[in-house]
């Protein structure tokens, strides 16, 4: 069942209190895309998300109560699985500027991103507002209701292999041979 974090029915998370998110409120219409509407949304990175077994997203704006040009832009999009949530962060993370919120997360001033169980979020400020994305962001990780391990913790790799430092997952183009070692078949690591 999926839930938002914007209307309590979208996206396995409920909504947020107001009393932790006092200055930005949800829009109230949040846009659910699919895979057949998902390109409406994010036209140039859809293929990517579709690799890494995308079912569903919602995107919703939160703006200040006292100034709408105050606003933050989240996206929640639920992955098949916490490995293919990771793959998607891996492909995002650029830099280690860790967030302090979800399985692993990255912030800077105008943006956050992480993952939670099988959901990859982003958040975006037009305006820097590193603290309220911040903020927000845990707010939503605390809500998500998956308590799947990061893959680097769980039967995926060996714990030798996960410690050894930062890896990516990537989707497996057709016909490749690249040695699965316990990943599905569409995805392979690299360290």
């Amino acid at each position: 069942m999926v839930r938002s974090v914007f209307m309590g029915d979208a996206i396995g998370i409920s909504h947020p209190k107001e009393r932790s998110s006092k200055r930005m409120v949800p829009n109230p219409r949040p846009q659910i895309y699919t895979p057949k509407t998902l390109f409406e949304r994010i036209n140039g990175q859809a293929e990517l998300f579709f690799k890494y077994g995308f079912r569903k997203s919602v995107f919703a704006i939160y703006q200040s109560k006292k100034s709408r040009e105050d606003q933050i832009e989240v996206d929640i999009y639920e992955m098949g699985s916490v490995l293919q949530a990771f793959g998607v962060f891996s492909r995002f993370r650029n830099e280690d500027r860790p967030g302090g919120f979800g399985l692993e997360s990255s912030l800077d001033d105008h943006s956050a991103f992480f993952y939670q169980g099988k959901y990859f979020v982003i958040l975006y400020a037009p305006e820097p507002n590193q603290e309220i994305l911040r903020q927000l962001s845990k707010l939503i990780s605390l809500k998500v209701n998956d308590p799947s391990p990061p893959p680097g913790r769980s039967a995926t790799f060996p714990r030798t292999a996960s410690s050894r430092g930062r890896f990516n997952i990537f989707p497996k183009a057709p016909g490749a041979s690249i040695p699965q070692k316990r990943l599905p078949r569409n995805l392979y690591r690299e360290n």
